[in-house]
């Protein structure tokens, strides 16, 4: 198994985390080393509170909406606008998001298994 840790054994996905392994291999150490620079460099446009007059990008900032919507037209060959676009701090918070948009009380809820760890108590929350 190349590039997996030495004796490496089956893992639990359910609530995503690497193998601890992973997370000292100097490619990875390189890469986050890399990307914290970046975000240092970027700080005072993507670490901003307020109004978009003042700075702040609700939706998301704007040349990443313009590159995710490039990707998903090459990846799904389908125009895509980056106005209709708006990018999340992660799973919970699109999840939830989803739910308080689309749900209301007494709706039911189906998941595939395996999902993510949390849906069920969000849905449990918004659905009450």
């Amino acid at each position: 198994m190349a590039g997996y840790p030495k004796g490496a054994q089956p893992q639990d996905f359910i609530k995503g985390w690497p193998h601890p392994e992973l997370l000292s291999r100097a490619e990875l150490r390189a890469a986050l080393t890399e990307s914290f620079h970046k975000g240092l460099e970027m700080s005072e446009e993507t670490l901003n509170y307020g109004d978009k007059a003042n700075g702040a990008y609700m939706l998301g900032h704007p040349r990443f909406l313009q590159g995710l919507a490039k990707f998903l037209e090459q990846q799904y060959q389908a125009p895509t606008d980056p106005k209709t676009l708006m990018s999340t701090i992660g799973a919970s918070m699109g999840t939830d998001l989803c739910f308080r948009i689309y749900g209301k009380p007494g709706d039911i809820c189906v998941f595939e298994e395996p999902t993510y760890f949390l849906a069920f108590t969000m849905a449990r929350n918004s659905f009450l």
